[in-house]
């Protein structure tokens, strides 16, 4: 797993490559928890690079989402397709983080 990020209009722009499965998403979590508490309010997790997700990538992608939360933020995953897609549908992941196509479209419903 890889993990690059930017900030654009103020909001993280966390880009996920390779897989998030238990043996990664510790690191995962702990570099976003990071990131989040270095003032980011508001977060993009672009998934067009993430290969796979197993239950404990959801978990960690949960538990930063609260951290964001708890700073009256919101994340926006974008660039969801193929098999992490039908992952978050079954989960019920898709109605839990709003869920766009693009960083650009992402950034909009944060903006809205």
């Amino acid at each position: 797993m890889n993990i690059t990020h930017t900030s654009r209009q103020g909001v993280l722009v966390a880009r996920v490559a390779g897989r998030l499965d238990a043996v990664t998403s510790p690191a995962f979590e702990q570099e976003l928890t990071a990131l989040v508490g270095d003032d980011a309010k508001h977060a993009v997790l672009d998934m067009e690079d993430l290969e796979y997700v197993s239950s404990a990538g959801l978990r960690s992608i949960l538990s930063v989402g609260k951290a964001l939360q708890k700073a009256s933020g919101k994340m926006v995953v974008c660039n969801v397709s193929g098999m992490i897609r039908e992952v978050f549908a079954i989960s019920g992941f898709d109605c839990v983080f709003p869920m766009a196509d693009s960083v650009d479209a992402a950034i909009a419903q944060i903006r809205s």
